[in-house]
């Protein structure tokens, strides 16, 4: 009878486990270097930019693509991602509490200039680009396994966007960091700016909150392996059209080189949404030769028959 029982228990707990993974899915990552830096920009760009002169620094394995992210808890689709670690760690469920990839790769400058600690295994996607509306954006989240045990220690892991060129007022951006806490400009995101307080391995954080507004705990999560993670954030900046622009995407370890951190870019999000041009066939006002972006063209306006009064 005990059998029996056993036995029973085991079919009904494989039936829960089918059906409940019918519903949550799993993350799909393809890593490089099957995946270029090309490849990677071109899924991120959107509307309104033209791009050139990709370089990447960082293993292969630390960045890629990934897709099927509806299905989980991350808030964005499909898009790229750059970590600090392996991509392979990315997927869940979260039974771990210091997932790592450590690749021994070294830091980056820009990435020492906003966390509290040297920064290890660095892996920057560069790029220039040029907007063709005044205003830049794109969407993303940050998660790292330094989450909930290392928070407000010194390995604040971190990640930032860093745009250099014209500043529409006046002067020039140089490494201006976008990626900050909503309201809060030049707190960048990262370990310590984004939390719900410390906690030990395995049970959910209790604060003091650090904007934990835009703080997502994963633990015991079922879909993704990073123990916490930001709720969606959007980045932008205001721009001059049809300038050229130089931007890093980057994110790194701090303090040490282990326990993987990473930045999820919500595909075709990076984007200038375009300025509209179209001709009003009444009045006759503007030319049938009109372009879009950023060329030059000859727009020629006409006013409106003298006889005419709108209503």
């Amino acid at each position: 009878m005990k059998h029996l029982y056993q036995s029973l228990e085991l079919w009904i707990t494989a039936i829960v486990i089918l059906t409940f993974t019918s519903v949550k899915g799993q993350i799909e990552i393809q890593p490089g270097p099957a995946v270029t830096p090309e490849d990677m920009v071109e899924n991120i760009v959107g509307d309104g930019i033209q791009y050139d002169n990709v370089t990447l620094q960082g293993a292969n394995v630390a960045r890629g693509i990934f897709s099927n992210g509806q299905t989980t808890n991350l808030g964005i689709a499909s898009g790229i991602f750059l970590t600090s670690g392996a991509g392979y760690n990315i997927p869940g469920p979260n039974v771990a509490c210091g997932s790592t990839g450590a690749n021994g790769m070294p830091g980056h400058p820009s990435l020492n200039a906003i966390t509290t600690s040297t920064t290890y295994d660095a892996c920057v996607l560069e790029f220039d680009f040029i907007p063709e509306s005044d205003t830049l954006r794109f969407k993303y989240v940050f998660g790292s396994e330094e989450y909930n045990e290392y928070v407000n220690s010194s390995f604040n892991d971190v990640f930032g966007y860093f745009v250099t060129g014209p500043d529409p007022m006046g002067g020039m951006y140089s490494d201006e960091n976008i990626a900050t806490i909503p309201g809060t400009p030049g707190t960048s995101v990262k370990i310590n700016s984004v939390n719900n307080g410390w906690q030990f391995c395995g049970t959910p954080p209790t604060g003091p909150c650090t904007n934990c507004a835009y703080f997502n705990d994963n633990t015991g999560g079922l879909t993704l392996e990073y123990d916490a993670f930001t709720v969606v954030m959007t980045a932008y900046l205001l721009v001059v059209p049809c300038e050229m622009y130089h931007i890093k995407l980057g994110v790194a370890d701090a303090g040490d080189g282990i326990l993987d951190s990473g930045v999820f870019i919500q595909e075709n999000s990076f984007e200038s949404p375009k300025i509209e041009v179209q001709s009003d066939p009444f009045p006759q006002g503007v030319s049938d030769n009109m372009i879009e972006g950023c060329v030059e063209a000859d727009i020629i306006f006409e006013l409106p028959d003298p006889s005419y009064a709108p209503i």
